[in-house]
């Protein structure tokens, strides 16, 4: 792996890229998990407004860019959730480049949120994983994530 690895706050001209990236991913993950295309795309929009409603100064949302060698391989956004009295950090969007899987970068990343998540004296990291992202499910459990409630559905419109 190379040793060039790092996380940054993201810039103003990555976070506009960013945006636009994330939200596309977000509708198309809604779509695999069973929703309409129209719906989809209003939530993803009602989302991010209500989430992000002043960009990169929206308090308690931290939005940084992943390197290597100084070339940008993906994006890591969160933000804190909970009363005062349990507060975590919670994983909104989790991004490495498609070519860049597989070299550790999602552990890495995992890894400097905890510390991150400790410097804000917080307790707990959750996150929302659609369960078609096998991948992904892996690598939180192997870190030691534990599912806290599951949501099922079943397709009446596939084969059985």
């Amino acid at each position: 792996m190379d040793e060039d690895f790092s996380i940054i706050p993201i810039t103003e001209s990555e976070y506009n890229e960013w945006i636009v990236t994330s939200n596309n991913n977000y509708i198309l993950e809604m779509i695999r998990g069973g929703k309409a295309k129209e719906e989809a795309e209003k939530n993803a929009y009602d989302d991010f407004h209500k989430l992000l409603p002043n960009g990169l100064q929206t308090e308690h949302h931290f939005i940084y860019s992943i390197r290597v060698s100084d070339k940008l391989v993906g994006t890591l956004w969160f933000g804190i959730k909970g009363p005062e009295s349990n507060r975590k950090a919670y994983i909104y969007d989790i991004i490495i480049d498609e070519d860049q899987r597989g070299k550790g970068y999602g552990k890495k990343t995992l890894k400097f949120l905890e510390e991150e998540a400790k410097k804000l004296g917080l307790h707990h990291i959750g996150l929302h994983v659609f369960g078609h992202n096998k991948i992904a499910r892996e690598l939180y459990e192997k870190l030691g994530y534990e599912a806290k409630s599951l949501w099922l559905e079943k397709n009446l419109n596939e084969n059985n």
